[in-house]
C-alpha cells in the first residue's frame, strides 16, 4: 500500500521519501528516466543538508563515497 506519491526521484524526491519512511508512511517515489545519468549535475551538499542526511543514518556514507 503507499501512502504518498512523490514525483521525481532526484535529491529533493529521494530526500522527500527518507522523512516519509523516517515518518511511518510508506511513499512510492516515481521517475521518468529508466537509468542514472552518466555525470553528476550536483556542485556539494551544504551544511544544513548535511545534518539532515545525517540525522537519516546516510550523511557520512555520502560524504566518505564523495
Amino acid at each position: 500500500m503507499t501512502d504518498v506519491i512523490v514525483v521525481g526521484a532526484g535529491p529533493v524526491g529521494l530526500f522527500l521519501g527518507l522523512r516519509l519512511c523516517e515518518r511511518g508512511l510508506r511513499p512510492r517515489l516515481l521517475e521518468r528516466r529508466a537509468g542514472a545519468r552518466g555525470e553528476s549535475r550536483s556542485i556539494g551538499i551544504h551544511p544544513p543538508a548535511l545534518e539532515r542526511l545525517d540525522r537519516l543514518g546516510v550523511g557520512r556514507r555520502l560524504v566518505e563515497r564523495g
